[in-house]
């Protein structure tokens, strides 16, 4: 995935590389830029892209958008996504510019976002990072208000203010 080419797939048999990039049809990548890629255990591929994200069927080469509707609460918050996450249950979190959307693909979505005064919401809704531990906990990494430690119905928050990490700023979150 690329910052502005697209999605580009090599065929590490032949050295062959195929380029897809957003053609204004149904059927290609709803933008150039990629933000995130991960695959689920169907083996599609899911990007995230300045335009909504799309899961991508290798054998069909069908890519399938998802795209913030107006008044559909039930669809993406934000087409401006920045991470993805697939847990064990095959639930998609999209990390956005106005929170967190979640994902079943055999439903609808339904979101977190920050709400002023209420301490089980995120710290911020720029969401750069997502991390779902052994524990099943989310891990939350936001771009300007440190990281949320998601444990079923709590939020836990960390930042410089009330933790030792050094940077509120977070690019990425993961673990081992």
């Amino acid at each position: 995935g690329t910052l502005r080419h697209g999605l580009f797939k090599i065929n590490l048999d032949d050295g062959s590389v195929d380029n897809y990039t957003n053609t204004e049809s149904e059927n290609s990548i709803p933008n150039n830029t990629i933000r995130a890629i991960v695959m689920d255990s169907k083996e599609k591929l899911w990007l995230a892209t300045d335009k909504g994200i799309c899961s991508f069927d290798y054998k069909k080469e069908i890519f399938t958008s998802y795209k913030k509707e107006p008044y559909d609460e039930k669809s993406l918050i934000n087409d401006k996504t920045r991470s993805l996450l697939i847990d064990d249950s095959g639930i998609i979190f999209v990390g956005t510019y106005s929170g967190i959307s979640v994902f079943n693909p055999n439903s609808n979505f339904y979101y977190f976002k920050s709400r002023p005064y209420d301490i089980n919401g995120l710290s911020g809704d720029v969401i750069n990072g997502l991390y779902k531990d052994n524990d099943k906990t989310l891990w939350v990494g936001t771009n300007e208000n440190g990281v949320n430690i998601i444990n079923g119905e709590n939020v836990k928050h960390l930042n410089t203010q009330n933790s030792e990490i050094i940077s509120d700023s977070i690019h990425d979150i993961t673990g081992f």
